[in-house]
């Protein structure tokens, strides 16, 4: 016997829904994941713009918290480009 989603009470779906989205916002908050865009409209449509909820400001933290990251690792080595050098 196969079960499909259809089986389940409607209940029982968005619950589903709801423990997944608690688990990956769990692994958000304990730095385990990072805000992805379609998290960021999540977490706007849930807080709501009123109470923080900007998507772009998510997606601004999760960029900043990325850079830090980028640059305590080490700058990555590069060659400047001899064009855009100005002439001494």
């Amino acid at each position: 016997m196969t079960t499909k989603a259809q089986d389940f009470p409607e209940g029982a779906k968005n619950t589903s829904v709801h423990l997944r989205c608690i688990f990956v916002l769990s692994r958000v908050l304990n730095g385990r994941a990072a805000i992805s865009p379609v998290m960021a409209l999540r977490l706007e449509g849930w807080l709501g713009l009123e109470n923080g909820g900007h998507a772009d400001a998510w997606l601004a933290q999760q960029t900043a918290y990325d850079l830090w990251q980028a640059r305590e690792a080490g700058m990555p080595k590069v060659t400047p480009a001899a064009h855009l050098q100005k002439a001494a």
